[in-house]
């Protein structure tokens, strides 16, 4: 599964990383689970690549899959807050519409600091 993010926010994102938290009964044998995708300037993308295995004796159907994006302000500017957005139950198809909330979400995050924010432990 190729995941591509854009960096829209106000600076540049430090390690990047995509990671696909799996849910406990889905059908997949997962051989990449996360990658990194470097340090995004502003307005630049990224692609994470995520590898699995569907099992053969799997139903058609859409299965909750978690994906989380993380990384660090723009050290440079001084900041050296640790961003992450996750989503525990988006579903495998449909993957493009989550990936752009997610990544307005993650400018939203790069622009306050993480003790502001509603929550810092989603999981």
């Amino acid at each position: 599964m190729y995941v591509r993010i854009r960096n829209i926010g106000s600076e540049k994102a430090e390690p990047v990383s995509v990671r696909i938290t799996g849910e406990a009964d889905v059908p997949f044998d997962y051989d990449v689970k996360s990658d990194y995708v470097g340090n995004l300037d502003i307005g630049e993308e990224g692609e994470a690549i995520l590898k699995f295995d569907v099992d053969k004796d799997a139903l058609p159907k859409v299965y909750p899959q978690g994906i989380e994006i993380r990384c660090s302000g723009d050290r440079d500017l001084g900041d050296d807050n640790v961003y992450e957005v996750s989503s525990s139950h988006s579903s495998t198809p449909g993957f493009e519409a989550i990936f752009a909330i997610m990544t307005i979400l993650l400018i939203y995050f790069l622009r306050k600091p993480l003790h502001h924010l509603p929550f810092t432990n989603p999981l």
